[in-house]
């Protein structure tokens, strides 16, 4: 099918080897495959490379965007789903 593409998620939002990921409200039925040696977490504390952050309502983003901002570390991502 034209436009699809191989490259698995975890490389398009940059996660790799080693990296701190912070997958925030995921839904339950979420199918998310990580690389080896990837750390997930599934709570807004401490510091991530890549930080998804799944919202529904925009006051819910208004009220979290400031502290899910401060989790990334340097040359990391923010990503709202």
């Amino acid at each position: 099918m034209a436009g699809t593409t191989t490259t698995p998620l975890a490389t398009k939002l940059g996660i790799g080897t080693g990296s701190v990921v912070a997958l925030l409200r995921a839904p339950d039925d979420l199918e998310f495959d990580v690389p080896s040696g990837v750390t997930v977490q599934c709570r807004a504390v401490g510091s991530a490379d890549v930080v998804v952050d799944f919202v529904t309502r925009a006051e819910d983003l208004k009220r979290r965007i400031d502290r899910l901002a401060a989790m990334v570390r340097p040359a990391g991502g923010l990503w709202i789903a």
